[in-house]
């Protein structure tokens, strides 16, 4: 899914680099052509990520996407008229230099404002525009090789590109006594994170390169962000099996592999070699993984919804589906 708008009219909700889709050529490191549900594979980094050349230093001059996620096209399956089905098949090594060979398939479907409002347990009020979609993603083990944790696992990565606002702020509802992962890169939190009791904030302004973590002992199976400019309220809700391991993606060989985050939001900005992707920013949520057989599959599922228009009317969505009140949490962010 590139990107999604609620008329004819709308300039959409999702980032799309329009300059690297006209120009038709491939850039280093990743082709960012943007989307909002984007499927990719985890983990990037640590002892087992597929990002890097086995033997490698994990920096951003190594960092490479792999092309099954980034150049390779999928197979159309199935269309309708708000559905569609695709798959790809692939092969790669991880930093062990362990060789996968997968299966990917993909169903993606627009959803109706009834399914909206059933999907968020709400109403959706008339003076609201909304537009929602959801993927169901599977990735099997095609190989004869068993996966194992000594030599790595894999698990479905799902990322949402949007357009970021200078009074954007991401919105992660937690469980109480919940932690938020900082270890990603080194970055400056300073009047960027606001962390309550029961929900995190975290600027998304495409100023300052930065990504937040939450495990999926803490979280609520949403995740999201509100621009307090343009009263656009974003929600991304997932489901997954929360009974199997959960794969790190630090760039950190230290960092215990099986404890990962089951999401994350990255703010862009300058990379070391001063250039950017974008600007945009992410909302992203990850499946659990296992030892799987031959023929054996993961599954994770995660839905995207918009609504925009009155503040009023958005506040109670806000505090149906996340527990906050916009009006209380503009006030956190005045102060800081």
């Amino acid at each position: 899914m590139l990107t999604s708008c609620t008329n004819e009219n709308h300039e959409g909700f999702g980032w799309v680099n329009h300059k690297l889709i006209q120009s038709k050529k491939s850039q280093a490191h990743i082709n960012a052509f943007g989307g909002e549900d984007r499927f990719w594979i985890g983990p990037e980094a640590g002892k087992f990520g597929i990002f890097f050349e086995p033997n490698q230093d994990q920096t951003f001059t190594n960092w490479q996407t792999p092309a099954c996620i980034d150049s390779e096209p999928f197979k159309v399956v199935n269309t309708s008229n708000n559905r569609i089905e695709l798959s790809h098949t692939a092969k790669f090594k991880n930093y062990q230099n362990f060789e996968f060979e997968i299966g990917i398939n993909r169903l993606i479907q627009i959803l109706s404002k009834k399914q909206i409002a059933s999907a968020l347990n709400l109403e959706v009020n008339h003076q609201l525009n909304c537009v929602g979609f959801t993927s169901e993603n599977t990735l099997e083990n095609l190989s004869s090789s068993q996966w194992d944790k000594s030599t790595g696992l894999l698990n479905i990565w799902i990322l949402g590109m949007f357009k970021p606002s200078n009074k954007g702020w991401a919105l992660l509802p937690t469980q109480k006594g919940a932690t938020i992962n900082t270890n990603y890169f080194k970055s400056d939190f300073d009047n960027r994170l606001i962390e309550t009791e029961n929900i995190t904030l975290y600027k998304t302004d495409g100023n300052a390169k930065g990504k937040i973590g939450l495990s999926p002992k803490h979280d609520k199976n949403v995740v999201g962000s509100f621009d307090f400019e343009k009263t656009i309220l974003t929600i991304v809700t997932y489901e997954t099996n929360k009974e199997d391991v959960f794969l790190n993606s630090e760039w950190n060989f230290d960092a215990p592999p099986y404890l990962g985050d089951v999401l994350n939001v990255y703010n862009d900005g300058k990379n070391e070699d001063g250039s950017i992707l974008g600007p945009y920013y992410e909302l992203e949520t990850s499946s659990s993984s296992k030892e799987l057989k031959k023929n054996e599959r993961i599954y994770h599922k995660h839905s995207t919804f918009h609504l925009s228009g009155d503040f009023y009317e958005l506040n109670q969505v806000c505090w149906s589906v996340f527990g906050a009140d916009l009006n209380t949490l503009k006030k956190l962010i005045d102060g800081k």
